[in-house]
């Protein structure tokens, strides 16, 4: 196959985000019907750009511009060369470049993967004195190997085949965690879990007494605790992170949790010495609940197969629940909205969100009785199971696109 170099600017057209109105965040700008994507939305993408978390109104969108569906948004500064594609049209700032490509002439997916192959080496090239970032000029002359359209088109549907399989699966694992948070709210938060007969509780009329701790009814029989009560075990990691290397023990972060799933292509480690020293009067086991509480409080992990040792960063707290409250009753209580809302009532006071041990002790939660417990976990453990089973799919497939992209995209690999 015929492999010519050819400059991004000769690919298609490339423009800059807008946003310039001061101050950014001005909350004149936001709340209408025009999506608004940031560099972080770009950075969690995987081909397109299905999720955003603001939206701009009719005084945002005449600040910006409306760019189309398809086009695809470049990271130059924060997060350097990030991609993604559009699925919708959206605006975006002066942090992202957008790039349209000539249509007969160049497939925007393929240009997706030219960035994804070159990353590291854009990333080295934007580095600067001050901050790291990337120019408009200096990325209209980036050269990439550049086939025929049709070829480009064969390789890119190879790739995006894996990746349109990656999204399904996000999909799958969305409505299951809403399902398993939908399913929690109704039992423990409504209290319409199953009566004797198998009818919503309070709906139908289910004796709630009032509890003066918490100010508010719960079921009869129920108990209130605080969360150091119910709890065998309630660790943080290293205070002193030791010195980070390339292989060694996982050292357990927010940044790997995701769906129920360690991902340890994200781990950092550390050695066995320094493992044996942090955790040297326990170490984390099967069914712990892990969850940051420094920064973005609240991201939560449980612990399920656990074959190799791990190590528990200092921004993440290790809870390890009395087993008389099953497994994903309190997994689901830690993940849920009623948890993180007195989580961060507890916070500390400095200017960066912050949850010590003594405050996560203290926090009082309802106690449902043991027959609900265990009939919640019969329900919730399959959900999660699944999530767990798609997650390590997910990752099995971006091992393999991975491995394909610099045997396609170099050439060493034709597609008939």
């Amino acid at each position: 196959r015929i492999m010519e170099k050819r400059k991004l600017i000769e690919m298609g057209t490339l423009s800059r985000g807008r946003s310039q109105h001061r101050p950014r965040n001005d909350s004149k700008l936001y709340g209408g019907k025009y999506p608004f994507i940031q560099t972080g939305d770009v950075k969690n993408s995987n081909l397109y750009i299905e999720k955003y978390s603001q939206t701009y109104n009719d005084f945002g969108l005449n600040q910006s511009k409306l760019w189309p569906e398809n086009t695809l948004c470049i990271t130059i500064a924060a997060n350097i060369a990030d991609t993604g594609i559009l699925s919708f049209p959206a605006c975006f700032p002066d942090s992202i470049i957008g790039f349209t490509a000539t249509k007969g002439k160049t497939d925007v997916r393929y240009v997706k993967y030219c960035f994804d192959l070159l990353q590291k080496s854009i990333q080295n090239m934007s580095k600067g004195s001050t901050q790291d970032n990337l120019s408009m000029e200096k990325l209209a002359q980036l050269e990439f190997n550049c086939p025929s359209f049709e070829n480009q088109q064969k390789i890119a549907a190879v790739l995006s085949s894996l990746d349109d399989k990656i999204s399904l699966n996000n999909r799958i694992n969305a409505k299951l965690e809403q399902m398993a948070k939908r399913l929690y709210d109704y039992w423990f938060v409504q209290f319409d879990f199953p009566n004797a007969d198998g009818k919503p509780y309070k709906s139908n009329g289910g004796k709630m007494v009032w509890n003066e701790e918490l100010k508010r009814e719960i079921p009869e029989g129920w108990e209130v605790k605080k969360l150091g009560e119910i709890l065998i075990l309630l660790k943080d990691g290293t205070h002193n992170p030791p010195k980070r290397q390339e292989k060694g023990i996982p050292l357990l972060t927010g940044t790997m949790f995701g769906n129920n799933f360690l991902d340890y292509d994200k781990a950092t480690y550390i050695s066995e010495a320094d493992y044996k020293i942090i955790h040297s009067q326990y170490e984390p086991h099967e069914n712990d609940v892990i969850i940051t509480k420094i920064g973005t409080l609240g991201n939560v992990n449980l612990l399920r197969n656990i074959d190799i040792p791990l190590a528990i960063h200092c921004n993440s707290a290790l809870l390890r629940f009395d087993m008389a409250l099953g497994v994903y009753y309190p997994f689901s209580y830690c993940k849920s909205d009623l948890f993180k809302m007195r989580l961060k009532a507890i916070k500390g006071q400095s200017i960066q969100e912050f949850a010590s041990l003594d405050r996560i002790s203290s926090i009082k939660s309802e106690v449902p009785c043991v027959d609900i417990i265990n009939k919640f976990d019969k329900i919730v453990k399959p959900i999660i199971e699944k999530q767990k089973s798609i997650s390590f799919e997910n990752k099995k497939l971006k091992e393999m696109r991975d491995k394909l992209l610099p045997l396609l995209m170099n050439g060493q690999v034709v597609v008939k």
